[in-house]
């Protein structure tokens, strides 16, 4: 009976929560774009309207039962586990926008492209962005994340790169582990040792407990701040702020 309460209450929080922290206009106000760009900035990012960064994020589950092609789908290569495969942004004060779910196959240029992540930016509005510096408002992924353009810059590739290059990595790399934190975040905050293990795709809400999960993670940065917005020195809304106009949906 508790866990059939439990399942209830996560399916009306996951039916409120899903639009928010997928997109949340809110937080990817002009303002809040500019505030977060100054921050990292002045963090020590080579580019002035880096406001964001972005990574893909695997959330470890039971080996599926049933047809190969089905653990197949859900085995990360890379980390040699099954998993559903996220994608999250992080901005200065730590606030997360979260993708909807995908196979833990799923690599994270794939998940950008499918998502409609890059017409999503594109559609964003942007501070004072007529391209007069001659760079756009963007945000920073890995190397994962090939599709370099005006809305995203990621990590140059090769073996024979200048030293400009390599310096522009080296310092986006240090400035790109606020999304490792954040999640390490919701890691110490909603999943136990071993938890994984209980996690099987077939029998538990696995995407709404993430998804819900993530949104828990956004209000206790409101109420208590986090690492990421400790390290640029900006803070998170206040709860009321974050939950306004969208409270009396409860």
């Amino acid at each position: 009976m508790i866990c059939r309460i439990f399942n209830a209450v996560l399916n009306i929080l996951f039916s409120k929560v899903q639009n928010k922290i997928n997109w949340d206009s809110f937080l990817l106000s002009p303002i809040r774009i500019r505030q977060s760009a100054e921050k990292i900035c002045v963090a020590g990012c080579p580019t002035s309207k880096c406001w964001g960064f972005i990574d893909g994020t695997l959330h470890e589950i039971c080996r599926p039962s049933g047809p190969s092609d089905n653990q197949r789908a859900f085995f990360n290569g890379r980390k040699k586990i099954h998993g559903i495969q996220y994608q999250v942004i992080t901005m200065a004060d730590g606030m997360i926008i979260l993708s909807e779910a995908f196979p833990g196959v799923t690599h994270d240029a794939r998940i950008f492209e499918e998502s409609n992540t890059s017409l999503k930016l594109e559609q964003l509005l942007y501070p004072d962005d007529d391209g007069s510096s001659n760079e756009w408002y963007h945000i920073f992924g890995d190397k994962g994340y090939v599709s370099r353009g005006r809305r995203l810059l990621s990590a140059f590739l090769g073996n024979a790169l200048t030293a400009d290059q390599s310096m522009f990595n080296n310092i986006m790399s240090g400035l790109r582990v606020s999304v490792e934190n954040i999640m390490a975040k919701q890691t110490s905050l909603f999943k136990l040792i071993d938890y994984h293990k209980t996690q099987k795709l077939q029998q538990c809400p696995l995407v709404q407990q993430y998804t819900v999960s993530m949104f828990l993670v956004n209000c206790h940065s409101c109420l208590y701040g986090n690492q990421v917005s400790s390290t640029f020195g900006m803070s998170p809304p206040s709860l009321e702020r974050y939950l306004e106009g969208f409270a009396n949906e409860f």
